[in-house]
């Protein structure tokens, strides 16, 4: 269930919070630290779904690696950008790492670049390394060495091991350059005529140091010890589901102007939350959503909210008139969807949080 693979970075949040959610997130660490996991989970999903960074960022190192729950890039991406908005600089960075690799986001070095560079300005010495690498090798920014050059010593600085030894190995290659050069400029002199001439011993130590060099790569730090998977605990809701009267209608997604069109005291299931919209139609072909369940259309809806100044879009599954109603539809959902977690949310929190655009537009919409 977990292999070798980019961790999340762990670090200490300090946060005031309200004494009762400081006494959850204790209880739930404690949970965790004894093994319990869907316990932990139980108290840090409240959490983090009101906005706790430490519980979020727990969420998506558990997702990410695979601890009490099966490995889930989706998840774990999604509760570390929900952290990394709020400025979690180890959030942040895993964030860059998941759009490095394309782990639940797609593959994106500009993105990538984007997070690191946000935990690289809070000083987290793993983003500057591979702020560094991409200034290196061009990737997802311009190439740029003096940058390269400047976010390595920031990185060595701060006390990273592979950005010091990379500098020590540049200053070694340095000076044998300058011993090589100065090797020449006598053999120049001595022999102005030769055309052909073996490598000095100077030279040569200098191009093997040179080739042997590998390209920097992202941190990678062991991972902690394999834990045993428990399922995640799916609600058990009604017998049925009540969908919307025009849930037969189509099968297409729909914008902020149905979804503000709904009763604000009804529930819908909040299915994924992205930075790219494109993400979404890919979701839903990749899981097949636009397929009758049970012989009845899915109403998909989406809409677009900002975080931060970036706009982040929702993909929203159907409109139930109660929550017991919404969770048994989401008891019927496919295992890969159901591996999400999808949330249960109250419509009228959705209108709350929707971009200004796409309220205005569903005001004209409803004209």
């Amino acid at each position: 269930m977990r292999t070798a693979a980019i961790p999340a970075i762990f670090c200490f949040l300090l946060a005031l919070v309200p004494a009762t959610q400081a006494d959850d997130y204790a209880r739930g660490l404690e949970a965790f630290t004894d093994e319990r996991y869907n316990e932990a989970m139980r108290l840090w999903i409240p959490m983090a779904e009101e906005g706790d960074t430490r519980a979020q960022f727990r969420l998506g190192s558990m997702y990410h690696d695979g601890i009490g729950v099966d490995r889930n890039y989706y998840l774990s991406s999604y509760w570390f950008e929900q952290a990394a908005t709020r400025g979690v600089s180890s959030a942040q960075f895993n964030l860059g790492n998941a759009y490095k690799h394309g782990h639940g986001v797609p593959q994106d070095e500009r993105e990538a670049s984007y997070w690191w560079r946000l935990a690289a300005d809070q000083d987290l010495a793993p983003a500057q390394l591979n702020l560094a690498n991409q200034y290196a090798t061009g990737l997802g920014v311009p190439k740029d060495p003096d940058q390269a050059q400047y976010w390595y010593e920031r990185a060595a600085a701060n006390g990273n091991a592979q950005a010091q030894h990379l500098l020590r190995t540049q200053e070694r290659a340095g000076e044998l350059q300058a011993m090589a050069d100065s090797s020449r400029q006598q053999q120049t002199e001595g022999a102005a005529d030769e055309t052909h001439r073996n490598p000095s011993p100077v030279e040569a130590a200098l191009a093997a140091i040179n080739t042997s060099l590998p390209a920097p790569k992202p941190i990678v730090s062991a991972p902690p010890a394999k834990a045993a998977a428990v399922a995640t605990p799916v609600p058990q809701g009604a017998t049925g589901p009540a969908v919307t009267a025009d849930s037969a209608a189509s099968s297409s997604m729909r914008g902020a102007s149905w979804l503000m069109q709904q009763d604000p005291d009804h529930f819908t299931l909040q299915l994924i939350a992205v930075s790219k919209p494109e993400s979404l139609e890919r979701y839903v072909d990749q899981h097949r959503l636009r397929e009758p369940a049970d012989g009845v259309a899915q109403d998909l809806g989406y809409f677009s909210f900002q975080r931060d100044g970036r706009d982040l879009y929702v993909l929203v599954l159907g409109v139930f008139a109660d929550r017991a109603s919404a969770q048994a539809w989401r008891s019927q959902l496919p295992e890969s969807v159901l591996s999400n977690s999808p949330w249960i949310r109250r419509v009228g929190d959705l209108h709350q949080i929707m971009t200004p655009a796409d309220r205005r537009l569903s005001a004209v919409d409803s004209r």
